[in-house]
């Protein structure tokens, strides 16, 4: 046995039920912000309707990655990594979410009571602390130039799938998705949606590359 062995193996426990909690905390911030939102809509439809907001989606997916990083007791094993990979994707996601909402949409929307809660929890406290846990705790196993592409996927198919589905119901989530009226209302035109739409990806998969480099900084700092 190697000297100061124990003390080793009771500092990795610790450290890796203090992960547990923090995860554990993401998900709850993440998943109390949208049961607030949802308990106080008052009517069915609009609740069914809250589905349809990215923020909505995005914090049930931080809850979800959480929920399946607290089911992993082995980081080393293979499904560890393919839950690393979504997790990371996830961050991304969420940060679309915070930034998006701080410069577009923070300036439309006023909430009061506990809806001003689930908003500073769904914008801005869940966004922060889910891309602080991934650049600390979930380091990519793979590190290659066109993941980040691949991350903003969801966000481009959820663009493209909510202008579509609006141009036929009238109902678009957010004004810079909608074409059909002139700002402050909407966008002014497909191609307005369209350039703002492709801007917005380029500027993330920015971000992609960045946290990407963060991890692989800190991965051989971890090494050394």
């Amino acid at each position: 046995m190697k000297p100061g062995g124990n003390t080793m193996n009771r500092e990795t426990l610790h450290q890796t039920e203090a992960k547990r909690w923090i995860r554990f905390l993401v998900f709850f911030l993440a998943l109390a912000g949208v049961l607030i939102e949802i308990v106080t809509t008052r009517l069915t439809r609009e609740i069914w309707f809250l589905f349809r907001f990215y923020t909505i989606q995005t914090n049930l997916l931080v809850a979800f990655s959480m929920l399946l990083w607290l089911f992993i007791r082995d980081e080393k094993r293979r499904y560890a990594g393919i839950v690393r990979l979504f997790s990371n994707a996830v961050a991304l996601w969420i940060l679309i979410t915070g930034i998006l909402y701080g410069l577009l949409l923070a300036g439309f929307y006023h909430p009061t009571g506990w809806k001003s809660l689930s908003n500073l929890l769904m914008h801005y406290v869940t966004p922060l602390a889910m891309v602080i846990h991934e650049l600390i705790f979930s380091k990519p196993i793979v590190s290659v130039w066109w993941l980040p592409a691949v991350w903003v996927s969801y966000p481009l198919i959820y663009s493209g799938v909510s202008v579509l589905s609006g141009l036929q119901n009238g109902f678009f989530p957010y004004w810079f998705l909608n074409p059909t009226q002139n700002y402050p209302q909407g966008a002014g035109s497909l191609l307005n949606v369209g350039l703002f739409v492709g801007a917005m990806m380029i500027v993330f998969v920015s971000f992609g590359f960045l946290m990407l480099r963060f991890n692989r900084r800190w991965t051989r700092e971890d090494a050394s």
